[in-house]
């Protein structure tokens, strides 16, 4: 196991930009953040990323193993972004 920390920057016509809020969550509803191999969810829907400075947002947790993983976030205007990503211990942007 290992602590991954997952970015995500909001950007309004390419500029850094404070959103009303940003959350893990799929476009389903479903998870924040799910292991590919086995579809368990890590992180629950729903869960608030932390605003660090202005339109960077940052969420830390403990991955159970190494591998693939899909994250989804949600930003203003219910932006939605799902990607399927190798997360490895350190800084995973998703932007």
């Amino acid at each position: 196991m290992s602590t991954t920390m997952i970015e995500f920057k909001h950007r309004v016509d390419g500029v850094l930009t404070n959103a009303t809020s940003v959350v893990l969550s799929d476009p389903t509803g479903a998870y924040g953040v799910k292991r590919t191999d086995t579809n368990g969810v890590v992180v629950a829907d729903g869960t608030a990323l932390t605003n660090v400075s202005t339109g960077v947002y940052r969420y830390t947790f403990t991955d159970p193993a190494p591998g693939q993983y899909r994250i989804g976030v949600r930003g203003a205007n219910t932006l939605r972004i799902a990607r399927e990503v190798a997360l490895l211990a350190g800084v995973n942007q998703v932007d």
